[in-house]
């Protein structure tokens, strides 16, 4: 339990909106596997606490796209 605690507060869950709609498109853990998205704008809500909101992140075609926390 204090390992998963651990973990959980090392690399926190984040979920991914389409910026549009507001549509959960994708799901995952900072520091884990990437998330393939379509070309677009998205919010994105990283769930540490209080919850950091990145808004109207732009990614485009065929490309990377890495975003930073404040403080990490």
């Amino acid at each position: 339990a204090l390992a998963e605690a651990v973990a959980e507060a090392l690399n926190p869950a984040f979920e991914v909106y389409d910026a549009a709609t507001g549509e959960l498109v994708a799901r995952g853990r900072v520091g884990g596997e990437s998330v393939q998205l379509e070309m677009g704008v998205y919010d994105v809500r990283v769930l540490v606490s209080p919850a950091e909101e990145f808004r109207g992140v732009r990614v485009p075609g065929e490309k990377e796209l890495t975003l930073t926390l404040g403080g990490r």
